[in-house]
């Protein structure tokens, strides 16, 4: 009886332990599918705003805003102030993406300051076209003018800290 006793002692032990192995097992399968979904989630994420942030420079610059902006500045033709508008809302679009996306502080600031700058350069675009539109091309220019440093140092932080690169 004895050696019965103890064989369905160890066989209970055994069944126990590996009751335990298999939902450890599943407890660690399932850990390391969160963890590849929270990756995968993050790395998405990070792509999302690397292209949302190429989106934002592609037309805020060259043929973009600014290109358009001066390109009105200089030759007051309806189209450059058409082109600049559409350009304007283009970048917008591409800061409203980045504000709502999962970045620190530090990022979000810099945002804010290219989305000042942004808001800046459209508000002289519209006062060069309904109240500045018969001066001078350099008179116009120096009103109109913007400083942009600011939101050229943030686009350059940005990329550094927002390209998956």
């Amino acid at each position: 009886m004895s050696h019965r006793f103890l064989n369905i002692i160890l066989a209970v032990l055994c069944v126990s332990v590996l009751a335990i192995s298999v939902l450890v097992n599943v407890w660690q399968a399932d850990y390391v599918k969160k963890l590849n979904e929270e990756w995968n989630r993050k790395s998405l994420e990070s792509v999302k705003v690397a292209l949302d942030l190429a989106a934002l420079e592609r037309s805020f610059g060259y043929v973009g805003f600014i290109h358009h902006f001066k390109n009105y500045v200089l030759r007051r033709k309806e189209t450059d102030f058409i082109d600049a508008t559409a350009a304007y809302w283009e970048a917008n679009n591409a800061l409203l993406n980045l504000l709502v996306a999962d970045l620190d502080d530090k990022d979000m600031k810099q945002i804010l300051v290219v989305q000042d700058t942004l808001n800046e350069y459209f508000r002289n675009l519209n006062k060069a076209k309904l109240e500045f539109y018969n001066l001078p091309v350099l008179e116009l220019d120096a009103l109109v003018k913007v400083d942009d440093r600011s939101a050229r140092e943030a686009l350059i932080s940005l990329r550094k800290t927002c390209s998956p690169v």
